[in-house]
């Protein structure tokens, strides 16, 4: 359990003291009980308990020798990361996600390390990364970084026409489309004439329209364009219909 030191005979110069510098080591965690006894005599001893902690209790300050420097704390549409940093050299690097390992890679002479991620659920990351000894001693952890990861795309939840019915050639027509907050693009295609929507100052998640209806009378299919804050974006085909009659309203 224990690499002890050859046996020590004192002197008159000791005084009945000797420092063992790094006299012996401990190579498993517990405690135990340390017992010095005169080789000549058993009766005359000594015996302290000492609590062997390891190098995974023992391991420095979070982001003391462990860097995690890539990628900075935010919200991401790219469900694959990139974590990248600095640790012990030639040593194995743990990859945590919310607590739970998720894989190991070795860094290099330099200390560097990269690692690319699977593809990551939508919502809240807390990543950080250990280096670990060849046992499996933890040598030092890495400070945390929270990502939010959002890939999907914006979702039409509903879209409406006023009038809803009946409606004359060039009679404006309100369109009301409700999705996520925040859009950077809103927009509808009719007839492939392109309208842009504009956020409603009640809703931020309603975006709304008044447009000309077309001059003759039909059916005509909405397509809808949608895109966030974090460029996720996406199209939906016949999204809906308005019919124009030649008469309008009766």
């Amino acid at each position: 359990l224990a690499n002890l030191p050859e046996d020590y005979t004192f002197s008159s110069e000791d005084l009945g003291k000797h420092p063992f510098k790094l006299g012996f080591q401990f190579q498993e965690e517990g405690e135990f009980m340390l017992r010095v006894e005169d080789v000549s005599n058993n009766k005359i001893y000594g015996e302290t308990k000492i609590t062997v902690i390891g190098a995974r209790n023992a391991m420095n300050k979070p982001g003391d020798s462990v860097l995690l420097t890539s990628p900075l704390p935010g919200k991401f549409s790219q469900n694959v990361q990139t974590l990248s940093g600095t640790a012990h050299a030639g040593k194995d690097i743990k990859v945590f996600d919310n607590n739970t390992e998720i894989g190991r890679i070795p860094s290099g002479l330099d200390g560097t390390f990269e690692y690319k991620t699977p593809a990551l659920s939508d919502g809240a990351h807390e990543f950080y990364v250990a280096a670990v000894n060849e046992k499996g001693a933890v040598l030092g952890v890495s400070e945390k970084i929270k990502l939010e990861i959002d890939s999907t795309p914006p979702e039409v939840l509903s879209l409406t026409f006023e009038p809803g019915d009946n409606i004359a050639p060039s009679d404006p027509v309100q369109i009301s489309l409700v999705s996520e907050s925040g859009l950077t693009k809103s927009a509808i295609s009719v007839e492939d004439v392109l309208y842009e929507l504009t956020a409603s100052a009640q809703n931020n998640d309603t975006y709304t329209l008044a447009f000309p209806a077309p001059v003759k009378a039909g059916e005509y299919k909405v397509k809808v364009f949608l895109a966030d804050e974090l460029g996720n974006e996406i199209s939906y085909d016949d999204q809906g219909s308005f019919t124009v009659t030649a008469s309008g309203r009766p």
